[in-house]
């Protein structure tokens, strides 16, 4: 998905005409291996909370050793910035490559410092959730559009993570999530409000960059998914975060179709 978001990144500041295949194929490459290699990191950092929550879990299970995990990890990393580095001298801009180091060293921050503090990691999961987006975009610079589905990415995901707490809050021992420290109800609250704030702004390309009435049609479908997960947030949290997952699909089908024509 993060390599199909920084194409879409692309192609909806440039259009359907690749001028600059080589390095978007090496940018969704870099995008593919820095978000694999994060999801090892996450998985070497939790194998203890793992062996109590999630006994199904690759380390946990047995399927692959600590020590090849890490080697996997360091080989991801090691790909993915190798690719954004030859990307950035091959469009003579430093500017993807900045990208894919800032996210690193965000990820590193989360795991480290942030994941067990609540609202600060969701805000910087929301955030790297947007970024392989803003590196597609990075090749031929940026629009008010391509901000724009950065805002709605951050601000869904992070509506998610928040509903991803408050399912796995008897899991995360040790932990301050939102739901720990404000209350189950308090937090389903901040995720709906920052569900709405998504929905919301994706209005922008309507009311700011001319689209037509015709684009509110369809992005009111993704938007009515994106709400029905905010609902089911007070009810079931497993099936509001899938059900969030399915809405930040469809809006993105939508702002590149809508990009296209």
């Amino acid at each position: 998905m993060a390599a199909v978001a920084v194409m879409i990144g692309y192609i909806i500041e440039q259009g359907p005409f690749l001028s600059h295949r080589i390095s978007l194929l090496l940018l969704s490459i870099s995008a593919f291996f820095m978000v694999s290699g994060g999801n090892v990191l996450n998985d070497l950092e939790d194998v203890e909370i793992d062996r109590k929550a999630h006994a199904t879990r690759p380390l946990v299970a047995g399927s692959i050793s600590e020590k090849n995990a890490r080697m996997v990890f360091f080989l991801s990393w090691s790909a993915g910035i190798l690719s954004a580095c030859i990307a950035s001298l091959m469009v003579r801009a430093f500017l993807p490559l900045f990208i894919v180091i800032m996210a690193t060293a965000l990820i590193v921050y989360y795991e480290k410092r942030l994941k067990g503090m609540g609202m600060p990691g969701n805000l910087i999961v929301g955030s790297l959730t947007g970024i392989p987006f803003l590196l597609g975009g990075s090749i031929a610079g940026y629009s008010p559009l391509i901000l724009t589905i950065f805002l709605m990415a951050f601000l869904s995901n992070t509506s998610r993570e928040i509903m991803k707490d408050i399912q796995d809050q008897d899991q995360d021992i040790g932990r301050r999530t939102l739901p720990q420290t404000i209350g189950t109800r308090y937090a389903s609250f901040i995720g709906l409000a920052t569900m709405f704030l998504a929905v919301m702004s994706s209005s922008i390309p309507l009311v700011f960059l001319g689209w037509a009435p015709a684009y509110l049609i369809w992005i009111s479908v993704a938007d009515g998914v994106l709400i029905l997960s905010s609902i089911l947030l007070f009810k079931n949290p497993l099936w509001a975060q899938r059900t969030a997952k399915l809405g930040m699909l469809t809006a993105m089908a939508v702002f590149i179709i809508w990009s296209i024509i």
